[in-house]
């Protein structure tokens, strides 16, 4: 039955109009929202869209909020279950948080949350790259805003999830220099007596992440069969305990890692770092001793082996300023970055032929063995070292015929 019709004021025919029927409200009232045009046609098309809205479960009027309002309600909200059913890490959820608030709201917030557009997206992108973001940066930010509309699609917000409609920048980062077996060598000649000495050799022949060997504890070490078991990280989080003004907002604390099959991993140790590690036992305990005869607390009630004077937990920035200068001393290019010593340790493992890439996937604690060979780096001289070998073999293979 048709329904459109001219709205008439002071006996004058103005504007067509018509309303289409919604599910009502949650407290029952009607949900009828009208549309209005100049012509017939005009509101048939209207009409149309609202329509079509309908059956893919779409409710525009909650569409017309602010994409700012609607981020908000999503940051503040708890942390969302992952595809496998489990909280997102509170870490991940805090970066979240501070992408909508540093950078989605502030760039798209002031458009409707039904009316943005893939356009809005890619401006949005462009803009990061000319404020000096690089790409794969201003690709997370709009991944982040995926998820986010991917809630907004799922309740019947939006018709779609328009970031993926968006043409994004390019993330694939251009090859950039990597430390080298001599470069390993160099800084490992460095720190030869240094406080830091056996968490640098721990870090260059395991491939730990940086919180992840600032967490060990003696409790995850059996130096007798050479093994480590990561069980935890140290991260920064909000301090509970503050309230009052002069407490700190954030605390170092060591995170202790899920247990499941898939989250623990037990590694072993190179030969060379037993003997290290238990002179590092020795250090401590005398590191206790002097700390306990001066009257302050030794404070490392998880038994961690890598701890400040006091036997606190080591800040990450702390640590890595101490790093920073010990590749100064040894020679290091500057652009080479902390991380770049677990992209050394997996790229020798791998191009060396001392583990297949299944092996170093399982030491590095990845999910997937694509994400560990995207860390091994090869150049001109292993690409000549393999050349050699197949021209060495198919000459066997010559003169065995």
């Amino acid at each position: 039955m048709p329904t459109i019709r001219k709205k008439v004021a002071k006996g004058k025919s103005t504007r067509w109009q018509d309303s289409v029927r919604f599910p009502p409200h949650p407290d029952g009232t009607p949900n009828r929202p009208t549309v209005y045009g100049k012509t017939r046609a005009e509101v048939q098309a209207k009409a149309d869209a609202l329509r079509a809205d309908r059956d893919r479960g779409v409710d525009p009027r909650k569409g017309k909020q602010t994409l700012a309002a609607y981020l908000t309600d999503w940051a503040n909200q708890s942390p969302p279950l992952t595809r496998k059913g489990r909280p997102l890490d509170d870490r991940t959820w805090a970066t979240y948080q501070q992408i909508t608030r540093d950078f989605l709201i502030p760039h798209l917030g002031q458009h409707k949350l039904a009316k943005l557009t893939a356009g809005a997206v890619e401006d949005m992108s462009a803009a990061l790259v000319a404020d000096g973001y690089a790409p794969s940066y201003a690709t997370k930010v709009c991944e982040v805003l995926s998820k986010a509309l991917g809630r907004a699609e799922r309740d019947g917000l939006v018709p779609r999830n328009v970031v993926h409609l968006a043409v994004l920048p390019d993330r694939t980062a251009p090859e950039k220099d990597r430390p080298t077996n001599a470069h390993i060598r160099q800084l490992l000649a460095t720190v030869v007596d240094d406080p830091d000495e056996v968490l640098i050799h721990l870090l260059v022949k395991t491939g730990l992440r940086r919180g992840e060997a600032l967490a060990v504890r003696w409790c995850d070490l059996d130096l007798e069969s050479g093994t480590l078991a990561v069980l935890g990280t140290v991260e920064r989080r909000p301090n509970p305990k503050r309230d009052h003004p002069d407490e700190p907002r954030t605390q170092l604390w060591r995170k202790p890692r899920a247990k499941t099959k898939a989250s623990i991993r037990v590694i072993a140790l190179a030969p060379s770092l037993v003997p290290l590690l238990r002179r590092r036992k020795d250090e401590q305990r005398l590191e206790r001793i002097a700390c306990e005869k001066v009257g302050t607390p030794w404070a490392s009630p998880d038994g961690l082996v890598f701890t400040n004077p006091t036997g606190g937990v080591i800040d990450p920035r702390t640590f890595f300023e101490r790093y920073k200068a010990l590749c100064h001393r040894a020679g290091w290019p500057e652009g080479f970055t902390f991380h770049d010593l677990r992209h050394a340790n997996l790229t020798a493992m791998v191009t060396s032929n001392l583990v297949d890439p299944k092996t170093a996937q399982a030491m590095a604690g990845h999910a997937d063995v694509k994400m560990t060979l995207q860390y091994v780096h090869t150049d001109l001289d292993l690409q000549h070292a393999a050349a050699a070998k197949l021209d060495a073999l198919y000459r066997a293979s010559e003169d065995a015929a």
